[in-house]
């Protein structure tokens, strides 16, 4: 529509049906551009997220681990197996103290103890 032929005393641009871009509130372009945004900042968001705690899950040596736990577990045992052998001494339900010393001579046999106390890499702290 040509303004001089419409002999209309606004503008043209006032009379069209969608208002130009300089018109639209702010909000409703701040919520356009963070749509746009979001569709890109989120999954990129998140590709940095699991690739800065990637390494952090590797970071326990699984043979290791095993290892330890194995050694805790072996412990645990012969200390229940000792309190239960010292329960019965002092109860006179075992005459000798024979169980006691065998299972204590196990324990340093084996050197669990030695590998117990020694921290593995997993429980160490790492200093920058």
């Amino acid at each position: 529509m040509n303004y001089f032929l419409s002999h209309s005393p606004t503008p043209p641009l006032l009379h069209s049906s969608t208002p130009p871009k300089m018109l639209l509130p702010a909000r409703l372009r701040l919520g356009k551009f963070l749509t746009a945004v979001s569709g890109y900042l989120l999954p990129t968001g998140a590709v940095l997220l699991l690739l800065f705690l990637w390494p952090k899950s590797q970071a326990v040596d699984s043979e290791q681990h095993l290892l330890y736990i194995s050694n805790l577990r072996q412990i645990q045992e012969l200390d229940a197996r000792i309190n239960q052998h010292v329960l019965q001494t002092r109860l006179e339900l075992l005459p000798y103290y024979d169980p006691i010393v065998n299972e204590l001579a196990e324990l340093e046999r084996n050197e669990l103890l030695r590998v117990a106390s020694l921290n593995p890499e997993f429980l160490t702290p790492q200093r920058p």
